[in-house]
């Protein structure tokens, strides 16, 4: 099983989250959204460009189709989904 913190705002354009197995291992995704809905998802860095200005695959550098990273202003608009 997985465990994700909540999410972390290194600033107003980067969001974080951890990712923990039962097995110990610990990892770091950046979040990415579809503008327009309620959708995101957290881009782990070994299969992903998470510095680039939109999110990109590792292995051949072509956009995500319809992600952008996500803001703060994204997760205070679906706050929701992010609280208990």
């Amino acid at each position: 099983m997985l465990t994700v913190t909540p999410p972390l705002a290194v600033d107003d354009d980067q969001i974080w989250v951890l990712v923990a197995s039962d097995a110990g291992a610990v990892d770091a995704a950046r979040m990415a959204h579809i503008p327009g809905s309620d959708t995101f998802v957290a881009f782990p860095v070994e299969a992903f460009d998470t510095g680039g200005v939109l999110p990109t695959y590792r292995v051949n550098g072509e956009c995500v189709t319809g992600f952008r990273w996500a803001t703060t202003t994204d997760l205070a608009a679906h706050a929701d989904l992010f609280t208990n």
